[in-house]
């Protein structure tokens, strides 16, 4: 059930860690942090190859993918959205960590050719049935020339639907509303910049830092 209810294969290294430290079952007795991992990384495999089967049988499919920073580390969150068996389903594939672009490569051609891999690995017929990918609007994201949507268009047997995220939208419209807040030197700015603070301070206790107050969308 703790598998089945989570949504990445961190948080399940996570929760399996808060069990063995607070509950009294054998079950969790003994329980590492390399044993851990070594079990998410089976799991991990077989989720891939039960996806792999998945895609192998469909007649297409589109990709959702966003941009993340884990332990310092730049991930590609991906999604595969699939019709099969009556319904449309939204698979999470994982957080795909992205190295250090190499020298005389650009960032975005980096993440295609990383991205590019992994679907040569789960799906080899990707560049004939892949229709469609939704991602943030950041330049990088949905350039017209060298933004990571054009990249999958030339590189696709079919013209893609390419979208601009709904979320990633409203979010930049909230962006512009909180503005309008700052610049009115709202009392809630104030209490809101305090209340981070406090926050940051407790890093060490919380196990994460609260991310600080910025004027970019991110």
């Amino acid at each position: 059930d703790v598998l089945a209810g989570t949504s990445s294969y961190q948080e399940i290294e996570r929760i399996t860690t808060v069990y063995a430290k607070y509950s009294h079952s054998a079950i969790f007795q003994g329980t590492t942090q390399t044993r851990l991992s070594r079990t998410n990384i089976r799991i991990g495999l077989i989720s891939l190859a039960h996806i792999r089967t998945i895609l192998d049988r469909c007649l297409g499919f589109s990709l959702a993918v966003d941009g993340s920073r884990w332990k310092r580390k730049k991930h590609i969150g991906i999604r595969v959205r699939v019709y099969e068996g009556s319904r449309m389903n939204n698979i999470f594939i994982g957080q795909l960590p992205v190295s250090k672009t190499p020298v005389g490569c650009t960032p975005t051609k980096h993440v295609f050719e990383e991205f590019s891999k992994l679907l040569d690995n789960i799906a080899p017929q990707w560049k004939p049935k892949m229709i469609g990918i939704t991602t943030d609007g950041s330049s990088d994201m949905v350039g017209r020339f060298n933004g990571l949507q054009k990249r999958f268009d030339n590189a696709c047997e079919n013209k893609l639907f390419c979208v601009w995220c709904g979320c990633h939208q409203l979010e930049v419209e909230v962006g512009h509303k909180y503005n309008e807040l700052e610049a009115d030197g709202s009392i809630w700015i104030e209490t809101m910049d305090t209340f981070i603070t406090e926050l940051r301070k407790r890093e060490m206790e919380f196990g994460s830092q609260a991310p600080s107050r910025a004027n970019t969308r991110w």
